[in-house]
């Protein structure tokens, strides 16, 4: 039952990241991901919203699964919004690797900064 409801997560995810813009080496970048949560109402704008929900999501999935450590553990009084900030936060400060690195990556990079298990 866990291994068919994480199937069908995965797979929503997929969905969802193939409807996003991408880029050429065909993963939203941290460019891309800062420029989608700066502009057209930042942290508001649904397609940034989307991505980091879907994040924060997978991080809270893994968290809840023996079958993958992040090492990240989210607070349960932690928001989209209060993580979005935190993401923001990190890639303004981490410019140089926004380019070469997947959004996705930086994000959890940000949150395990924050909130490292242990």
């Amino acid at each position: 039952m866990f291994r068919r409801m994480l199937r069908a997560i995965l797979l929503s995810c997929v969905i969802l990241t193939c409807a996003m813009p991408v880029q050429a080496s065909g993963f939203v970048s941290g460019a891309l991901l800062l420029q989608m949560c700066t502009e057209n109402g930042g942290l508001k704008n649904p397609t940034c919203e989307a991505y980091l929900a879907g994040a924060q999501d997978l991080l809270i999935l893994f968290q809840q699964s023996s079958a993958v450590r992040t090492g990240v553990c989210l607070p349960s009084d932690a928001t989209g919004l209060t993580n979005g900030a935190i993401i923001l936060e990190y890639l303004g400060a981490h410019q140089s690797d926004l380019a070469s690195n997947s959004g996705a990556a930086l994000a959890w990079v940000a949150l395990f900064q924050k909130y490292p298990c242990g």
